[in-house]
């Protein structure tokens, strides 16, 4: 290894720390100076400082991770005063920024700290007097300095200008962070007017919310995925953007793979807080498997954060803003811009659901009506019969036979129950739709016997399809709202009939068992029908939930709701398995009398 090389290394490795602080460096990339062009403004105080001082050379040197980078330079020599740089082996403002406090240098070639500086040699640096340009929010950008080609004892005064002229400099700088930050937040709040319209245009979330994000790069960040969390809790991606639109498939696919790891953006659903996600660059092994890594790469990926969209106090989704710069912090108002984002992000997709939910309600409601009338039209038409069959024989002064008067007047009075019946059903489904509990009507009843009677009703009416009870016992006693109980297994058969298409056999069985809760009724209704997609399975039990299965096929999606509400307000428990093309089994569990 020649000198020169060595004295390179032994100077990268005696780099101050400070200099490659991650915040120091944002920092300096905030300030927006770094490889731009002269500026009058910073030249007039290079300029002013070598007139004054009587020093052949002044700069406003900028000290980056690997470079120092002159803002100003008055006196410097080629080819450094075209290139405006120099890597940190010809640095002294890297200690003056080190230390925080100004550095003075008679002779370098014999100062312990930069005798062995290679600026000494090329750029003939021998005195030195540097100031710190410490921002207003403390921050260390690099340092004001007078250079001399000769050993130079600096006077105090001379510091004292130096120090007044640095000053003159951070003013600058701060004033142009000022207004550009002026101009960011004038950028953002028009940036947060147009997401509102953007989401008011259409009640269609995913839509708008790919939109959103193409509107966050680049103001906000250099990546953006929206993801919302589904009513079974589950997370899925919306949207994605990039400042580069050829990344998106990658950020797609890296998300996808955060799923599976320690993940923030899991996190920030859960907690309901925001999370950051800092050193991605560094952390890619922790984060992904390895055939993860190149698209990090790739994607220069360094930081993030996972804002949760919440409205209404409950979470519908995460926001991920992805950097490729580290952010140990974030300005308050980037912060505040993407908590408000979240937050109306949040209220669009939680309209757009309740808009939805009711628009199925509506739905939901017209079909319960058109059904109702039409099932109500039967038992109407049964009084109807036999009211004007008996008013017939009246009119003929014909004998009215007991027996047949009784016959009749069993039929009407079977018709005016089931009327009631359906009317009954009519309250209860308004009920569960306005989340209100039952006034259940307790009684001891032989779940057999109650199970049996109704099986033989519903076969009445399907005389394509076999129904069949099997028990363990010949009664088993529990307290129930008859009415209600009855209607849950009316509600699994008639379910288990209309998709059982080809007919075929309904098996009902019942079994008892013991466990620390006390004892129980098992209930299952088995049937050979259309069965459920796997897909669908998980949201069975929402109200207006129909499977992607059944069209041709009438419903409300409002039955299983119903049979799950009363059975779970009796103290039980529901459970649905199904394959699609095989069949579907419902099991209750239902207390028993103790």
């Amino acid at each position: 290894m020649d000198d020169i090389s060595g004295k390179m290394l032994a100077l990268e490795t005696t780099t101050p720390a400070i200099v490659r602080d991650a915040a120091r460096l944002a920092a300096l990339r905030h300030a927006a100076l770094l490889d731009t062009p002269a500026e009058e403004a910073f030249d007039r105080l290079t300029r002013l400082a070598t007139k004054i001082l009587h020093a052949p050379t002044a700069l406003v040197a900028l000290v980056d991770e690997d470079r120092q980078f002159f803002k100003s330079c008055v006196g410097l020599p080629e080819p450094w005063a075209s290139q405006r740089e120099t890597p940190l082996s010809h640095s002294f403002c890297q200690h003056t920024i080190a230390s925080g406090e100004p550095l003075v240098i008679v002779d370098a070639r014999v100062h312990p700290l930069v005798h062995d500086n290679l600026a000494i040699r090329d750029l003939n640096v021998v005195a030195y007097a540097g100031i710190p340009l410490i921002t207003a929010d403390g921050a260390a950008l690099g340092s004001f300095c007078v250079i001399d080609g000769q050993p130079r004892a600096w006077t105090a005064a001379e510091i004292e200008i130096l120090k007044e002229l640095s000053a003159s400099v951070i003013a600058e700088i701060d004033l142009r962070r000022a207004t550009r930050e002026a101009q960011h937040q004038a950028k953002i709040q028009q940036f947060l007017a147009q997401v509102s319209r953007v989401l008011a245009d259409s009640l269609d979330y995913e839509t708008t919310l790919q939109s959103v994000a193409r509107l966050v790069v680049p103001l906000l960040a250099d990546g953006c995925v929206i993801d919302v969390i589904e009513e079974d809790g589950s997370r899925r991606q919306v949207a994605c953007a990039a400042a580069a639109t050829t990344h998106e498939s990658l950020i797609q696919e890296l998300c996808s793979a955060l799923k599976d790891a320690p993940d923030p953006v899991a996190e920030a659903a859960r907690m309901g807080q925001m999370r950051q996600l800092v050193g991605v660059f560094d952390a890619t092994e922790a984060l992904f498997n390895a055939s993860y890594l190149h698209i990090v790469r790739q994607l220069n990926l360094r930081s993030g954060l996972a804002i949760p969209m919440i409205a209404h106090e409950h979470i519908v989704g995460v926001i991920t803003l992805l950097f490729t710069e580290d952010h140990d912090q974030y300005a308050a108002y980037d912060l505040i811009a993407a908590e408000d984002l979240a937050h109306r992000a949040a209220l669009a997709v939680d309209n757009a659901r309740l808009y939805d939910v009711a628009r199925q309600a509506i739905l939901a409601r017209d079909n319960l009506l058109a059904m109702a009338s039409h099932d109500l039209r039967t038992p109407l038409g049964v009084i109807k019969g036999y009211a004007h069959l008996i008013q017939m024989r009246i009119d003929r002064a014909e004998t009215l036979d007991k027996g047949v008067l009784d016959a009749s007047f069993e039929r009407i009075d079977g018709a005016v129950q089931k009327m009631v019946y359906q009317l009954d059903e009519l309250v209860d489904i308004s009920h569960l739709q306005a989340g209100q509990t039952l006034a259940l009507s307790y009684e001891l009843t032989d779940i057999v016997r109650l199970v049996r009677r109704t099986v033989e009703e519903q076969q009445e009416l399907a005389p394509r399809h076999r129904l069949s009870v099997v028990s363990e016992l010949p009664e088993l006693i529990g307290s129930y709202d008859v009415v209600r109980v009855e209607r849950v297994l009316i509600n699994l058969l008639t379910n288990s009939i209309k998709y059982s298409t080809r007919g075929g056999d309904i098996l009902v069985s019942l079994a008892a068992d013991e466990d620390g809760a006390g004892s129980w009724v098992t209930i299952r209704v088995q049937d050979h029908g259309i069965g459920i997609p796997a897909a669908d399975l998980s949201q069975i039990f929402q109200r207006f939930y129909r499977a992607g299965n059944v069209d041709g096929i009438k419903g409300t999606g409002i039955g299983l709701a119903t049979v799950e509400w009363i059975v779970t307000q009796h103290g039980g428990q529901v459970a649905l398995e199904s394959t699609e093309g095989v069949g579907t089994t419902v099991t209750l569990r239902l207390p028993l009398a103790q």
